[in-house]
């Protein structure tokens, strides 16, 4: 696979290319010759204005898409249903090129991982976590409060994007829908 990375911003731009070994074939158009393979995780710093031409074997079972929920944006997002006392474990992964902070109102969630690595020392509770380009988390909670929940992409436009999910309570539920407020 290609991908073409364009720095439009007047600041530099540290990438963070995880998941596959990669190599810059391109700087600025210009072809790179005998580049040879980064490692995985290897960071990219791209100029303002730079472009990097980087090529890759997509792992297996690896899809891109263009939004951390699955591959699709909301209202086509299924709300994630749960009986109160269900003890629920979620993986998050960033395949972006940008940061993500994702936040689940009216619950908070443990860290349990960091790229494969557990957590260690005192429990990390949050209700807001930064998922940087291509990190993986590991959470779980606990469904200990009832009701219709958003989590979302805490960016705002990233939201308004429809990088939005429901947590939704069974026997719980809302007059209100996508099309507006009840009557």
């Amino acid at each position: 696979m290609l991908l073409r990375l364009i720095n439009s911003s007047e600041e530099p731009q540290r990438l963070h290319v995880g998941g596959t070994p990669y190599t810059v074939t391109a700087i600025d158009g210009n072809p790179v010759q005998g580049a040879t393979p980064l490692p995985r995780g290897t960071d990219l710093l791209l100029a303002a204005g730079g472009r990097f031409d980087v090529a890759f074997t997509m792992p297996p079972g690896v899809t891109y898409v263009s939004s951390s929920i699955d591959g699709r944006l909301y209202p086509a997002v299924p709300m994630l249903m749960v009986t109160e006392g269900d003890r629920l474990k979620m993986r998050i992964v960033n395949r972006s090129l940008i940061d993500h902070p994702m936040h689940l109102h009216g619950h908070r969630v443990r860290v349990l991982s960091r790229n494969g690595v557990p957590a260690t020392g005192s429990a990390w509770w949050t209700d807001t976590l930064n998922i940087a380009p291509g990190e993986i988390y590991e959470i779980a909670f606990t469904a200990d409060n009832p009701g219709v929940w958003m989590d979302h992409c805490h960016n705002f436009r990233h939201g308004s994007q429809g990088m939005i999910m429901h947590l939704g309570y069974t026997g719980v539920g809302t007059p209100y829908t996508e099309d507006g407020i009840p009557e």
